[in-house]
Order: structure tokens, then sequence, then C-alpha cells
């Protein structure tokens, strides 16, 4: 008879309790070039990566060092336990060594294994060179090689404007500026839309053009110019963060007709992303 898994329940808010919780949501989600070092409680330092060749979970390198893929297809409800288990896989195999997902069953967390006092930056790359042999004597497969190149032609750059908040590049003009918040995801459409009818939602001339709600948190989007002065798009995005701070402390005001259809053009053009 074969064995049955127990399953992990599922996590609304994976990352909560992580240091810095937006970026690692920033990383799973929308930065696809870049990487971040985190303490585990035993000492040793993991490096969480956006991608991996061949989609694996985690890789050990030449020189032991583990890195730990987040933007990957397998989710089995947590993944939070997901991270984790594929830290313990790749803490068993030799370097040079690529893992596999394998489902992780109940188990401990990143939250149960990450040193309370370890912090969480993430570091934009401009490509795949993290997949080369840590070694610069080891001559590099072709096939990795060619896996680079693609990796790096279908992904996005990304750039860091402030504190939790990202432009990335898509088409030859357009791009897009994502701001991730913690606040409740009711009150925070509450006040977007007080900001709507009041014009302070605006980032680079342009209304608020949605929001997401990635891995449990509110996702705040604009559509910018891709010639658009980051400088000034951090500025114009602290003017809409105190305009925000204001209205939300104006939750408990009832909304005016106005309000409450901007409300739901918001809510009906809300995507949710895991």
């Amino acid at each position: 008879m074969r064995h049955r898994v127990e399953k992990m329940p599922f996590a609304a808010r994976p990352f909560e309790g992580l240091p810095d919780e937006r970026e690692w949501i920033a990383l799973r989600n929308f930065v696809e070039r870049g990487r971040a070092t985190v303490t585990l409680r035993d000492g040793r330092q993991i490096s969480i990566v956006s991608q991996l060749p061949g989609a694996v979970a985690a890789c050990v390198k030449e020189d032991g060092e583990i890195q730990v893929a987040i933007q990957v297809a397998h989710d089995f409800g947590d993944l939070s336990r997901d991270l984790a288990h594929a830290i313990a896989l790749a803490s068993d195999r030799e370097p040079g060594s690529m893992v596999s997902m394998t489902d992780p069953g109940v188990g401990e967390r990143m939250q149960d294994i990450i040193d309370p006092d370890s912090t969480f930056e993430i570091e934009l790359l401009k490509n795949f060179d993290f997949w080369k042999p840590s070694d610069p004597e080891i001559e590099i497969d072709m096939n990795l090689d060619t896996a680079m190149l693609e990796a790096k032609t279908l992904s996005h750059a990304s750039w860091r404007i402030r504190p939790h908040a990202y432009v990335t590049q898509y088409g030859s003009f357009e791009s897009y500026l994502r701001w991730f918040l913690v606040e409740d995801e009711n009150a925070v459409l509450t006040a977007l839309a007080r900001l709507h009818l009041a014009a302070t939602d605006r980032v680079g001339g342009r209304h608020l053009l949605g929001t997401f709600k990635a891995d449990g948190l509110p996702v705040l989007v604009w559509e910018v110019d891709r010639f658009d002065d980051h400088e000034k798009l951090a500025k114009h995005l602290a003017n809409v963060e105190e305009a925000l701070t204001e209205a939300l402390a104006r939750d408990d005001e009832p909304l005016t007709q106005a309000e409450r259809s901007a409300r739901q053009s918001l809510l009906s053009r809300q995507v949710v992303v895991r």
C-alpha cells in the first residue's frame, strides 16, 4: 500500500513573520533576475534566487553554497514549507548537485529555520551568471550557457525605486510600477477609492491601474512610461503614500456613492497571485 504524505495546511500568507515579508513576495512574483541571502539558525547562509536552470527547486554549488529557487511551478499549499524542504533536500547532496522537488509533507517552515536577526535584501541582477560554477577554472557546459542566454532573453529587468516598490520593463515603451503594502486589503481598497476621486493616486501622471493580492498582501500597480525618471516616480509614490495614510485613518467614515463606485471598480480589476 502506498504511503500517503500528510499535507501542510494552506498558508494564505506564507512569508508572514520572515524578515521583510514584502521583499520575499517581490522576489517570488515579480523580480525575475534577483537573489537574496538569509542566515539560518545553525549559522549557514543560503541564497534565495529567482530561478534556477531546468526549473529545479535548488542546487548545491561547487563551493557548497546552497541556492534555492523561489519562482517555481510547484506549490504544495505552503510556499514557506516548500522552500524549507528544498533546503533540507539540498543539505544532503554533494557539491555540483541539482535538486528536484518532492512532496514536502508536514514539517519545518522557513520561519522555523531562519535566524530571527537575519536580513533579506534583494540584489537585482542583469543576467544569470550566478548559475555558473563557483570555480572559474571549471569549464561552463554549453547547455548551461544556452540556458543562461535563454533565461536572460525571456526575463525582464527590474529596478527598485524605493523600499518595496519596483519598476519592471515589459514592452518597448511601457513598464509597470508595483508597490507592496502590509495594510489590510479591504481598508486599502476603501482608501484607494478616496484617492482616485481626489486624483491623488497618480504616479507619473497616471491613475492607479489596479491591485494584485500576492501571497496574501495587496500590491498596487501603475503603468508608467519606460523613460520616466525613477527618482521622480519615487517622489510621486511618496505623495501617494502620504495621501493613502491619511485616507486609511478615515476608514470608519462612510463612502460617498462615487467613492463606492470607484471601490467596486478597483475590486473588479483585482487579481490574486499565489
